[in-house]
């Protein structure tokens, strides 16, 4: 059920999916559900895109073979990230494009078709964050000493925090300001232009 700013109900559905993540629209008339199941014994996510003021979906997804971490919406499509790949639908809920992830994920965040996943094997010591900036383009990856511990996107910009440094990237894997922190921190929040 979805509710308005004055406590009125906008939509509602009986349903008996497993939604783990809603990225509602821009204008706030929508939204892209996704949900989790399985399938022949592996975890599957599935996308729907809603909107408010119907009863009917504007599409559905086929499903992809990950378990959805975090998702968004834009131009009536959507992005997936799971917990071993990623996948961008169209809209009309095709995928149009899908990578699988070259580490063991370690945390996202995603913002329209935007999106930075923390790869890190502790094991072998390798580190990196993968960025996308689109459905069209190859994702850039960045290689680190440190272990990566949290990402954040704001303002075109992935904030990724290491053990001993804040780097903010733009999404061509530019390093655009870095500053040095001490090790104790595990996540961050942005006011402005404040980090905190």
């Amino acid at each position: 059920t979805v509710y308005d700013d004055n406590g009125e109900i906008v939509y509602g559905r009986e349903c008996v999916e497993r939604i783990i993540d809603v990225s509602f629209d821009d204008n706030s008339k929508g939204a892209v559900l996704s949900s989790i199941g399985a399938d022949n014994g592996s975890i599957i996510t599935k996308c729907e895109k809603v909107s408010f003021n119907s009863e009917k979906s504007e599409w559905k997804s086929d499903p992809v073979q990950t378990y959805c971490m975090a998702a968004s919406n834009f131009d009536n499509g959507a992005l997936v990230l799971g917990d071993d790949k990623c996948a961008y639908y169209n809209s009309k809920g095709n995928i149009i494009s899908s990578y699988v992830y070259s580490g063991t994920f370690a945390g996202c965040d995603v913002s329209g078709e935007k999106a930075a996943v923390i790869l890190n094997d502790d094991k072998r010591r390798k580190y990196s964050i993968m960025l996308m900036k689109d459905s069209k383009s190859e994702p850039f990856m960045i290689y680190a000493d440190d272990e990566l511990r949290f990402v954040q996107i704001y303002d075109e910009l992935a904030y990724v925090m290491t053990k001993t440094s804040l780097n903010a990237y733009d999404f061509d894997g530019n390093l655009r300001s870095t500053v040095a922190i001490t090790d104790s921190y595990t996540k961050f929040r942005r006011s402005d232009k404040y980090i905190f």
